[in-house]
């Protein structure tokens, strides 16, 4: 791993076979060291690092005018990231300013997500001169995710007496700039605790309507499920939000929420209406 040391040349140079937990060159001027680097002619094949196997962007000031990475004219083959980012990752909103790729070329990289590149989000990916061809290869570039998409619209509106569940089975997947569907690890064998992504329910109106049961859980392999929760509340609409409260090995988003709307009817008049729940709200 190149570390900001000094102003790099690195010109005709084959790199291969190696493991790194942070990539080859590893970017990092939260500390102000302003170094520059200029890659040219070069090839990168069969290695492996956790993030970004070349290149990894983990900051850079955004009034760095002066400051440049540039790659050009080399190849990039065969390299392996186990998370994100099989050449180039990037967690910086400045990487389109300071890091510019040109005539390079990505062939059978890997990743979990964003084979040949993974960014922040779109707006802050680096100026690649082919990023068009790039985008055009499903896997190829990946974001940090940006939103979440509830699976089935028409389950927008929940309607149900106060003290009745909402349907079982509602779910969000979460996706990136580009789309890309979120998975999450499926063996809980294999997962640390600070790789989960927990969320919870909440509702608008917490004066006229409550929550009763659970209403934390967590995203597991490609979905957010809500946890069927018993809504007690006086007749009317509200809004049920399910919304990331962690997030895991990633960054977080804004975007980090999705609602779907609870509307409690009037009770018949020929139930019995009283405070089971002990929430000084009614429920048949």
């Amino acid at each position: 791993m190149v570390y900001n040391t000094g102003s790099i040349q690195f010109n005709n140079n084959t790199v291969n076979n190696c493991f790194l937990t942070e990539g080859i060159f590893r970017i990092d001027n939260s500390n102000m060291n302003t170094r520059n680097i200029t890659i040219s002619n070069s090839t990168f094949s069969n290695n492996i690092a956790e993030y970004g196997t070349v290149l990894n962007v983990q900051a850079l000031k955004s009034f760095l005018i002066n400051y440049e990475v540039i790659i050009q004219n080399s190849v990039f083959e065969n390299n392996t990231a186990l998370t994100y980012g099989g050449v180039i990752y990037s967690n910086s909103v400045s990487t389109n300013n300071n890091i510019h790729i040109y005539n390079c070329d990505f062939i059978n990289n890997h990743a979990t997500h964003g084979n040949d590149v993974y960014s922040l989000n779109i707006d802050s990916e680096p100026n690649i001169s082919n990023i068009n061809e790039l985008r055009n290869i499903k896997g190829s570039v990946g974001t940090n995710p940006t939103n979440l998409i509830l699976n089935d619209p028409s389950i927008m509106i929940q309607n149900l007496l106060s003290g009745e569940k909402i349907q079982e089975g509602i779910f969000c997947s979460i996706y990136d700039d580009y789309g890309n569907k979120i998975i999450f690890k499926s063996d809980i064998s294999n997962v640390e605790f600070n790789e989960f992504m927990f969320f919870n329910l909440e509702i608008n109106d917490t004066y006229n309507a409550v929550l009763v049961g659970q209403t934390n859980s967590y995203c597991w392999e490609d979905k957010c499920t809500f946890p069927p929760v018993k809504v007690v509340g006086n007749p009317g609409i509200y809004n049920l939000r399910l919304k990331i409260n962690t997030f895991g090995q990633f960054l977080l988003f804004d975007k980090n929420y999705v609602d779907i709307l609870v509307n409690i009817k009037e009770c018949n008049t020929s139930y019995l209406s009283q405070d089971i729940e002990n929430t000084k709200l009614k429920s048949w």
